[in-house]
């Protein structure tokens, strides 16, 4: 019952987005400085955030619970459920939910990175967040046609063409945590540096070669915890291979010291700390 309402829930909305087809030639080379106005993006299954701000400490909560000023969120969960297009006012336990949320009040990483690039430099910022929780790379993700990266593409370019948007938005970090399913079979986790690939290539085939948007971004990558899925070993060295390519422009968050509220998600202090750990690597771009 509950995968018959998790597809359910992940396809809402896909009518809406025509398949695009990529060309995987003539990648853009990467360059040092980005500026303009910072977007982020935030990707992947279930530990892109299934803590709860009712779950953060007191003093977690002071802090991070607040909206963050000049901030702005674009949700997949508010987008499909709350008819939500247009960025909002970023409030973590508000609008920061995996598309397939088991509360309304869950946040990932994004709660401490905007919290802590606002104070690092006060500057407006925008958030594209789809989390969806039991995804696969090569079922789910993968370009042209699955299901999760129909809704990606369509809810970037939703967002973009929200009218309050500056001219200059410019794409900083794609934050991408993921790989825990894929490391349950042993096919998956094998071809998982392969799609994981695909999957970067497509995206940037989409948002560079096709619209003309900015090559300089960073690839932030989460690395899995070892959960007793079978295979993590797999997926944590192609996570590992992936990033010490140059050629990707791709960072590693090294995550085993993360605790978690049970078998598999971090708990809100280890979201926090994601978050934190995000900021360090992109604060300066």
């Amino acid at each position: 019952m509950y995968k018959l309402l998790f597809i359910a829930v992940l396809l809402t909305g896909c009518e809406k987005m025509s398949i695009r087809q990529f060309n995987a030639q003539n990648k853009t080379t990467t360059s040092t400085t980005i500026g303009g106005t910072p977007l982020y993006i935030i990707a992947g299954q279930s530990n892109c955030g299934r803590a709860r701000v009712s779950e953060m400490t007191g003093g977690e909560s002071a802090v991070y619970a607040p909206a963050v000023t000049n901030a702005y969120m674009l949700n997949r969960y508010r987008y499909a459920f709350n008819g939500v297009v247009n960025f909002e006012a970023f409030d973590a336990g508000t609008n920061t939910m995996l598309q397939n949320a088991l509360y309304t009040d869950e946040f990932g990483p994004e709660a401490s990175l905007a919290y802590e690039l606002q104070n690092y430099q006060s500057k407006a910022r925008y958030y594209i967040k789809l989390g969806a929780g039991n995804t696969d790379l090569p079922t789910w993700w993968l370009p042209p046609s699955s299901v999760a990266w129909t809704q990606l593409l369509q809810i970037i370019e939703e967002g973009l063409n929200d009218a309050g948007l500056p001219g200059n938005i410019k794409l900083h970090a794609f934050i991408w945590m993921q790989g825990e399913n894929d490391a349950t079979d042993l096919t998956w986790s094998n071809n998982y540096l392969s799609n994981l690939t695909s999957f970067f290539d497509g995206f940037r085939d989409y948002w560079v070669n096709d619209n003309g948007r900015n090559s300089d971004y960073k690839i932030v990558i989460g690395r899995i915890q070892d959960i007793n899925a079978g295979y993590e070993e797999i997926v944590r060295a192609a996570q590992d291979s992936f990033c010490g390519n140059g050629a990707n422009n791709a960072i590693l968050i090294n995550t085993d010291a993360y605790t978690r509220k049970d078998y598999i998600h971090y708990d809100a202090t280890s979201q926090i700390q994601f978050g934190i750990d995000i900021f360090n690597q992109v604060k300066d771009l």
